[in-house]
């Protein structure tokens, strides 16, 4: 399964959020990150996108530790964040008795 991360801000907060971001602690061995990928909009400012596989015996500690991680970013001015579970397919139906 995967966890999908979005964060977005006003372009008028990017240096704080980049020198926060170089600043950070790393997070656990088990989040093994792909990205993170970066958008920028006129309208909406900037949006980042993260995705970090998880097994799931470490979901629970993955979302404590994404949290915690965005905590350090709560009193940036317009920041926002989501984390969002994806499981594969197979793993879905199997949640519902249907997969192997």
């Amino acid at each position: 399964m995967v966890i999908i991360t979005q964060v977005s801000y006003p372009a008028t907060s990017m240096q704080e959020v980049a020198k926060r971001f170089l600043q950070a602690p790393p997070l656990p061995a088990f989040l093994k990150r792909s990205g993170p990928y970066v958008n920028s909009d006129n309208d909406l400012g900037i949006q980042i996108m993260a995705v970090y596989d998880c097994e799931p015996q470490h979901l629970g500690e993955g979302l404590n530790a994404l949290a915690t991680y965005m905590s350090g970013f709560f009193d940036v001015p317009g920041f926002a964040y989501s984390n969002k579970v994806w499981q594969n397919i197979g793993d879905a139906l199997r949640a519902f008795g249907l997969g192997r």
